[in-house]
């Protein structure tokens, strides 16, 4: 058990910081099938580093 959450908590930091640097949108398909007007409309690098920042957050263990 103490193992997995470990595995897992890192797994998240990881995409996190993965995701807050901007390299993570790259890799998602519907950016990449986006039509370049739509993604002009978009931040790309503010909504990266919110997403990031949820990711990493959603590492934090839980306390019981």
């Amino acid at each position: 058990m103490n193992f997995t959450c470990i595995f897992f908590g890192l797994a998240f930091v990881l995409a996190g910081i993965w995701f807050s640097f901007g390299k993570g949108y790259l890799h998602i398909s519907a950016w990449k099938n986006m039509p370049s007007e739509e993604k002009e409309k978009i931040d790309i690098r503010a909504l990266s580093r919110n997403v990031g920042a949820m990711i990493s957050l959603s590492a934090k263990p839980q306390t019981q």
